[in-house]
């Protein structure tokens, strides 16, 4: 799934495409960067319900959030910037794995066949490169992981990123089963590590991924969301 730095360019195009309305006014916009990072606040198994995962994927080794759940949930509450914002890193996620995975890889079985079970996959297709490389190989710093490390100081600086600053009385009015505001300011001291360069890969290309299509998958992806936020703000949640 994308990692914090790619969860914060897509919420700067986000709010760029809302500049002019009142979707999303000036005064909650920290909450809506922090409601970006929300979900992220639960780690490994604690993202079945942080992220909204139906269990009928739990055995695919791809699992997108499902937004008919958060909706069916949370969906009156939209208006909130903080909310409009777990959102927003919802429907990215959603994105990502249904829309960015397969223009760039292609999981295979033992036989160089595609399949989408956990315990039926062996190998991984990076289409940009040709290559096919073993699973557990393809999770890891060499190739899926190290580009988000790879990929972070060009967002940082290409959206002039930084740590949200929400207003902590605003945040602890929080009130939702699956995440606990005070839980982000771990996620705001990863950041600031992140952002001072004190770890991850400097300068060198991606080996999965590549900016270009990164680049042109985060403006979709916001466009697509602002359209649908749009229309669910007019006409409420499609039944």
């Amino acid at each position: 799934m994308p990692g914090y730095i790619m969860h914060l360019a897509e919420g700067k195009i986000i709010q760029e495409l809302l500049a002019g309305t009142d979707i999303l006014p000036e005064g909650g916009r920290a909450l809506f960067e922090a409601g970006l990072l929300l979900p992220d606040t639960k780690r490994k198994k604690e993202k079945y319900t942080s992220h909204f995962w139906n269990d009928a994927d739990m055995d695919k080794l791809a699992i997108a959030p499902d937004l008919g759940l958060f909706l069916a949930k949370y969906g009156s509450r939209l208006t909130e910037p903080v909310m409009m914002g777990y959102y927003a890193h919802l429907h990215l996620d959603w994105r990502f794995v249904e829309a960015l995975w397969p223009r760039c890889f292609q999981f295979l079985d033992g036989e160089g066949r595609e399949r989408i079970l956990w315990d039926e996959i062996r190998q991984v297709r990076i289409l940009s490169r040709d290559r096919v490389v073993p699973v557990n190989d393809f999770y890891s710093d060499a190739w899926y992981y190290g580009d988000y490390s790879r990929m972070n100081r060009h967002f940082q600086e290409k959206y002039c990123l930084t740590v949200p600053d929400p207003d902590p009385a605003s945040l602890a009015r929080l009130a939702m089963d699956e995440v606990c505001a005070e839980d982000l300011e771990d996620v705001f001291s990863e950041l600031a590590f992140l952002f001072a360069g004190k770890a991850g890969h400097k300068n060198e290309p991606l080996r999965v991924f590549t900016l270009d299509g990164l680049e042109i998958f985060l403006r979709e992806s916001a466009e697509f969301f602002v359209e649908e936020f749009t229309h669910i703000s007019a006409f409420g949640i499609p039944t």
